[in-house]
């Protein structure tokens, strides 16, 4: 029997585009396990969509990581871009009940479609309450709980501890 932490993968690679227009190499390493469910789907879908809609997989810790990077010539030439535009290089990390890491992708976007918000008082100790220093700005809101566009939704990542906001500016079902 192989062992959990050896388990084979499936890499996906895809470029993501917008009005025709490349925003996004995504290179992705999912268990075959659970690829092999229904591979059409992660054809079809981003393979983060497709995981939150399974309420059987036991996704215990997930996080992402963002690195300002610049575009070399595979990325320069994949995103129509020049060399050395700058670049948000993310690595995003779900891993399961069992501690095995299912679902792990390097993820290469455009400079311009991504936007971070980070508080800076997130953790300070002054007179306001916690809750009201690390609330969503308005705008930030108001995206989360309105119906977004049919053509294009942004994906807030929040962590309140830290006080960072990731908004990615791409199309519904892309991210």
């Amino acid at each position: 029997k192989m062992k959990e932490s050896m388990r084979r993968n499936v890499f996906l690679r895809t470029v993501q585009y917008k009005d025709g227009e490349p925003y996004g190499i995504v290179n992705l390493h999912l268990a075959s396990d659970i690829y092999e469910r229904d591979p059409n789907a992660f054809l079809q879908r981003t393979a983060l969509s497709v995981l939150a809609g399974w309420k059987d997989v036991d996704i215990r810790h997930a996080h992402q990581t963002v690195v300002i990077g610049s575009a070399n010539p595979t990325t320069a030439d994949f995103l129509r871009i020049a060399l050395g535009t700058p670049t948000a290089e993310c690595r995003c990390v779900a891993i399961d009940g069992k501690g095995v890491a299912i679902y792990v992708a390097d993820i290469t976007y455009r400079s311009e479609v991504i936007q971070l918000h980070i508080d800076l008082l997130a953790n300070s100790r002054g007179p306001q309450r916690r809750s009201e220093r690390s609330r969503l700005p308005a705008e930030l809101r108001d995206h989360r709980t309105e119906a977004p566009a049919p053509e294009l939704r942004g994906c807030d990542c929040y962590h309140p501890k830290i006080g960072i906001i990731v908004r990615w500016v791409a199309p519904a079902g892309t991210i």
